[in-house]
């Protein structure tokens, strides 16, 4: 976890542990590689004694905020605190629904809401970092919700555990002709069959996807997830399904909020940002990647399968999915 990214906590540290020279650099500007691996473990740790210690308190004024922390912090550790915080959210349940949201009714003014009321069929959720521009946008759902990033994961976390809902997003920019934002919109739908739980309202909205993936790659390197019902049904992408449990370093998802039993292709362009701009949108050292794949495979196939259908796939996805990208033919062209 990022320390730096409490949700509903800022804090100060003072660090009494070991010496200087343990946590930070010869400068003293910056952490060290110590310091960089425990800084999260020792924030984490005081955090569930501060809770423990006000957990009363929290109780009664706070409860609905606690109830989200705790959900956050079981969604994302995998350590000794885990239990702690799973018994928590357990305790309260979904009462982290009624923290209060802004809710846009198409014809009215904007308007307090809660979570609780918002997560039934046909409201569509967009995040709320945007909301200061959405007069700017020319779409206007009949019922807009502008959620907090974080809490947007547990909204639909919660939508998905029916079985017939899924979400249909839609990417868009805003009308400003100087420095135009985009936002991503999720319709909350109800779907026929479990394949259909993730969809797009326009093709155009494939590109959109995966140019924010693009976008948002500010270091390192990155390949993108796919889901398959979006893809051609007729290449038997299944057979390139990876196995369950299997780490990617630096896989991201397209479809940020995608429920689990949806199933993803891993694309094979390796996206490299480097610290002032983006590097390149590449497909080197494809050799190593097809056999890492070939290794990782749900279900056995040859080797040469796996490079046959990969071709296909990359040709759809330069040729049809992203050819319209200005973003993706700019980066291609640099590898």
């Amino acid at each position: 976890m990022d320390s730096t990214k409490l949700h509903f906590f800022n804090y100060q540290l003072d660090l009494y542990a070991d010496t200087a020279s343990d946590w930070l650099t010869f400068d003293r500007n910056t952490w060290s590689a110590k310091g960089k691996n425990e800084i999260d473990k020792v924030v984490e740790n005081n955090l569930k004694l501060w809770v423990e210690r006000h957990k009363q308190q929290l109780l009664k004024n706070h409860r609905s905020e606690l109830s989200a922390l705790a959900k956050q912090h079981v969604d994302i550790q995998d350590n000794e605190l885990r239990p702690f915080w799973k018994s928590l959210a357990h305790e309260l349940s979904d009462d982290w629904q009624n923290l209060r949201c802004r809710v846009l009714l198409k014809g009215q003014d904007v308007q307090d809401d809660c979570y609780r009321r918002i997560l039934q069929k046909n409201w569509t959720l967009t995040s709320s970092s945007g909301f200061s521009e959405h007069e700017n946008f020319l779409s206007k759902p009949e019922k807009l919700a502008f959620v907090n990033e974080i809490e947007m994961a547990l909204c639909v976390e919660a939508w998905f555990r029916e079985s017939n809902h899924g979400v249909r997003y839609a990417f868009e920019k805003t009308l400003a002709k100087h420095f135009p934002t985009q936002r991503y919109l999720l319709e909350l739908i109800e779907i026929e069959t479990d394949e259909d739980r993730i969809q797009i309202a326009e093709v155009p909205d494939l590109m959109r996807a995966i140019e924010q993936v693009v976008r948002h790659v500010h270091w390192g390197t990155r390949r993108i997830f796919l889901p398959l019902n979006l893809l051609p049904q007729d290449w038997d992408l299944q057979r390139l399904i990876l196995r369950d449990g299997t780490k990617v370093s630096g896989g991201k998802l397209a479809f940020q909020y995608s429920p689990g039993s949806i199933s993803h292709v891993l694309l094979p362009y390796a996206i490299t940002s480097g610290w002032r701009s983006k590097a390149d949108i590449s497909l080197d050292r494809m050799d190593e990647f097809f056999v890492w794949v070939h290794k990782n495979l749900a279900t056995a196939i040859p080797l040469s399968e796996v490079k046959t259908i990969y071709a296909q796939l990359m040709a759809h996805i330069d040729e049809v999915v992203m050819k319209d990208s200005d973003m993706w033919q700019k980066y291609r062209a640099a590898a």
